[in-house]
């Protein structure tokens, strides 16, 4: 065995994986097994499955040329954690995690809202185009990449049960129908916003009165409180 205590070695298979070795133990059976020292915390590999580290950066000619790259399982788990990162820009999280039949002008407004520099996105479709499967695609889509948890929809009050219905149907969203009322305490609630929420309104209950008119309503205290909180 040509390794020893202090040397800087890495795993063959993934040069992901380096650090210092602490503590060589001879096993029976398979050798010796070293301890290394890495940044954050100490492993132990069979000292069969580690290399020193070279003393210059191999080039991608070397790498290519010894075998020094990573194996297939390797590049599978740095797949899996970019896609679980939610940071990669041609993949739709929002593709085939709904109840919906594949439209591609639908996905659409996803790629332009996440290549907006504001975040925000108006969807003037005509009429039976899907804009409501539209919205819901956006969402998802937001939902996996941001782990956002506050979903408002607010709707001509005809529209809200058929809201309810397709985010429920075709989106998995338990969304909640709400008054002015249920809607300013929702808002106005600590815990709402650490644990989310997903609500439908209708525009016409919560469309604000002048100030000089507003008592103790409760569209009176949803306005007051909208334009006087800090981050709505």
């Amino acid at each position: 065995m040509d390794l020893k205590i202090g040397d800087y070695v890495r795993l063959k298979n993934t040069h992901a994986v380096s650090g210092q070795i602490s503590n060589l133990i001879q096993v029976e059976q398979t050798g010796y097994v070293a301890t290394l020292r890495m940044s954050t915390s100490s492993r132990r590999f069979p000292s069969h499955q580690l290399e020193l580290v070279p003393s210059e950066k191999e080039s991608v000619a070397d790498s290519i040329r010894f075998g020094h790259l990573p194996g297939p399982i390797e590049l599978i788990r740095q797949i899996s954690h970019y896609r679980l990162s939610g940071n990669l820009a041609d993949v739709f999280y929002s593709m085939e995690s709904s109840d919906t039949d594949f439209y591609a002008h639908q996905f659409k407004p996803v790629v332009k809202i996440l290549e907006s520099p504001t975040g925000k996105l108006l969807i003037a479709d005509e009429v039976g185009l899907g804009k409501t499967i539209e919205a819901g695609l956006i969402w998802t889509e937001l939902a996996a990449r941001y782990k956002y948890n506050r979903l408002m929809v607010v709707c001509p009050k005809v529209l809200c049960d058929k809201w309810q219905k397709e985010l429920a149907t075709k989106f998995s969203i338990d969304a909640k129908i709400v008054n002015a009322d249920e809607l300013y305490s929702i808002l106005s609630s600590p815990f709402s916003h650490q644990n989310g929420f997903a609500v439908i309104c209708g525009m016409q209950s919560i469309r604000p009165r002048d100030k000089v008119k507003r008592q103790s309503r409760g569209v009176d205290k949803l306005a007051d409180f909208l334009e006087t909180a800090d981050g709505m």
